[in-house]
């Protein structure tokens, strides 16, 4: 038996035991199903919800050629998977965009989200 069960297991219980500090994100997955490559546009999409709960890290504003809410935040690979820079996160009541992955790993990430503020 390998450890990868083990960990995700033991995970699992670390968020659960977090209580209020692990807020519920949903995570808004896009998926092109189309694509017309002769004018270079997307013909369809295809949209999946995928909640999660997700640990905030770090957060700041700043404002040098505009105000921007930047937030680092941690959750389980396994209950989201693969993200993309065009996928969004509603966390807060508020729709963040995903920047740079920060770390990624077999059991956690921990990316970069920002919206103009």
């Amino acid at each position: 038996m390998g450890l990868h069960k083990t960990v995700d297991t033991n995970l699992s219980k670390a968020f659960r035991s977090l209580k209020d500090l692990a807020l519920v994100a949903t995570f808004n997955k896009k998926t092109i199903t189309s694509f017309d490559f002769s004018r270079s546009v997307v013909k369809s999409t295809a949209s999946e919800e995928v909640t999660a709960k997700v640990v905030i890290i770090h957060s700041a504003k700043t404002a040098e050629d505009r105000n921007v809410k930047q937030m680092q935040i941690m959750f389980k690979m396994t209950d989201v998977g693969d993200l993309l820079l065009f996928e969004t996160v509603t966390l807060l009541d508020e729709v963040w965009k995903i920047g740079r992955h920060v770390k990624s790993d077999r059991f956690i990430n921990i990316i970069e989200l920002f919206k103009e503020g």
